[in-house]
């Protein structure tokens, strides 16, 4: 039975045609009709069955097509009747990896093909690796280009110093190498921020579920001061403090439903951090607890909003300092609400 395609905007004619010829072809003519209908189609989860089958039958074909087809369809019966072949394929793994293949070993593998090229300085696979791991990776290729730098920064730079000591040739492979290390640094550092930037998303309190209208008063303060803590260690010391802003505002909208305040007046989700000072401060909130709010409400404002130049003055050490008051704000809350819960 022929295969009825439903695009309007493709001729179904041509389409059963080609289906048929997957089916009835040999090797040159089954690669030529699946490469125009790659081209022609993007639903193509009837195409795996036919590719299988021609696949047990012995017939060969190209790593391109198949890497393609996988990616548009992630079929993983293909993918496991095909996986050796492309593994063998650098070329055409990496661009599996950059669609974003679901198999963890991808990543593995192209870091150890990554580092046994590294110094082969007229090798462009090493960067095209280093591009897609700068657009994909996860965190554990960090530690691979890591090392890279180490084993070959330094005679690098001792050959950038003194090029006259070297053949023409090993200049000019010195000028290749440093800019793929350069590369490489580049890519350690977006690869970081990108993690980062998931971890603190992940993290984000919920300050009321969508679904269920269920409140929450706070995210766990020992996973946000963990986070925190991460953030400064990555040289990220400005999104720590951010993170702490939001955090110091949801444990001031969980004092003031505390409180009682939502019963009778504005709902806390509604309130900035700004105004809820006020009654937190009516209703009897330690004097200390007040200045511990207030001074990091100052510092997550500054780390919110662009500061140009200056925001380099907010160094770690301070984003450190900030997140042992953000603690001790977490204890003298927690003290204040146990007096006011005691009979």
């Amino acid at each position: 039975m022929a295969f009825v395609w439903e695009n309007p905007l493709i001729d179904p004619q041509r389409l059963n045609s080609l289906s048929l010829q997957l089916k009835s072809a040999g090797a040159q003519q089954l690669n030529d009709a699946l490469e125009e209908i790659l081209h022609l189609s993007e639903e193509l989860d009837w195409v795996v069955p036919i590719v299988i089958s021609k696949l047990n039958e012995g017939f060969y074909i190209a790593d391109q097509h198949l890497v393609n087809l996988l990616n548009k369809t992630k079929d993983s019966n293909l993918y496991s009747k095909v996986r050796v072949q492309i593994f063998e394929n650098l070329g055409q793994l990496l661009n599996l990896y950059k669609a974003k293949y679901p198999d963890k070993d991808i990543e593995q593998v192209l870091c150890t093909r990554l580092y046994e090229i590294a110094t082969n300085d007229g090798n462009p696979l090493r960067r095209d690796i280093v591009d897609a791991m700068a657009e994909v990776a996860s965190g554990d290729v960090v530690p691979t280009l890591e090392a890279l730098i180490f084993d070959l920064l330094p005679l690098t730079k001792v050959r950038q110093a003194f090029p006259e000591a070297y053949e023409p040739l090993v200049v000019l492979e010195t000028k290749s190498r440093l800019s793929f290390l350069q590369k490489a640094e580049m890519a350690i550092d977006i690869i970081k921020k990108r993690e980062s930037n998931a971890v603190y998303q992940s993290h984000l309190p919920l300050v009321e579920g969508k679904k269920t209208g269920i409140v929450v008063e706070i995210s766990d303060p020992s996973s946000t001061m963990e986070l925190v803590q991460r953030l400064i260690d990555e040289g990220l010391p400005v999104l720590g403090v951010m993170l702490l802003r939001r955090e110091t505002e949801a444990l001031a909208k969980g004092c003031y439903r505390r409180l009682g305040h939502e019963q009778k007046g504005k709902p806390a989700k509604k309130m900035t951090l700004e105004e809820l000072l006020k009654p937190l401060k009516d209703g009897g909130a330690p004097e200390v607890l007040m200045h511990l709010l207030q001074t990091l409400q100052l510092f997550g404002n500054f780390a919110a909003h662009d500061q140009g130049e200056q925001s380099k003055h907010l160094t770690k050490e301070i984003a450190c300092a900030l997140l042992v008051l953000y603690q001790q704000a977490i204890l003298s809350k927690s003290t204040w609400i146990g007096d006011i819960d005691q009979p």
